[in-house]
């Protein structure tokens, strides 16, 4: 799926249809970095963009679950790349991401 598709989907759905999805997606882009390395990065792009989203989407929404959730997701994001960097690059220090 092309980028501009991606965002296409994911601006299309609610708040509450983003969270949901949000497992999904990061429970499978675990998995895709283990046997797909060379598309760690263009991945976290995808989550970064998708987590901003998120935020944006459940701010709109007044659901104080759906912001919460989506502040939650975005703190730990950082703490989700920095352990799949030094995954990949275990000898290697990293950037803060």
């Amino acid at each position: 799926m092309e980028r501009a598709e991606l965002k296409a989907s994911l601006d299309a759905l609610s708040p509450e249809e983003l969270v949901e999805l949000g497992y999904v997606k990061l429970e499978t882009y675990e998995h895709v970095t283990k046997e797909f390395v060379g598309t760690f990065s263009e991945l976290i792009d995808i989550l970064t963009s998708w987590s901003k989203n998120v935020l944006v989407k459940a701010n709109e929404s007044k659901n104080s679950n759906t912001i919460i959730f989506a502040k939650h997701y975005m703190a730990n994001l950082k703490d989700l790349v920095g352990h799949k960097l030094s995954q990949l690059r275990p000898n290697e220090e990293h950037p803060d991401v």
